[in-house]
């Protein structure tokens, strides 16, 4: 696989990531009543999220910092950690080959990258036999 080739993974929806406290619902409601004047601490305490959950929803600013952070973290640890990355992409691709929905993706994926290399290969030999 090269090195510019990026695997994109199947993504799950808000509602189906069990990480996720807040439905996009939820988020749709919070940027409302936050608009309509509620505070950061009643709108923490009716969602049951912390302060900085409801800000990192509603300002954008705040959203992007954060995230713009995030991604410098991660660049930064996978500099001084090029072994721990590893091994944990390792953990995250043995527990994704455990659900099914991602089985059936990652085999559609393998047959049409076999299928792509394939077509070149042909394509080269073709374009080889021409020259002559």
């Amino acid at each position: 696989m090269d090195d510019k080739e990026i695997i994109k993974y199947p993504k799950l929806s808000r509602q189906e990531n069990l990480s996720c406290k807040l439905t996009d619902e939820d988020i749709k409601l919070i940027r409302h009543l936050r608009k309509s004047g509620w505070l950061l601490r009643e709108l923490s305490q009716k969602f049951n999220v912390c302060k900085a959950t409801i800000t990192y929803w509603t300002n954008d600013k705040y959203r992007k910092k954060t995230l713009n952070r995030m991604k410098l973290q991660n660049e930064l640890e996978r500099i001084n950690n090029p072994n721990k990355y590893r091994e944990s992409s390792l953990r995250c691709w043995r527990r994704r080959m455990k659900d099914e929905k991602y089985k059936e993706w990652w085999r559609i994926y393998a047959l049409l990258k076999y299928y792509k290399n394939k077509f070149k290969k042909s394509a080269k030999i073709k374009n080889e036999n021409r020259r002559f």
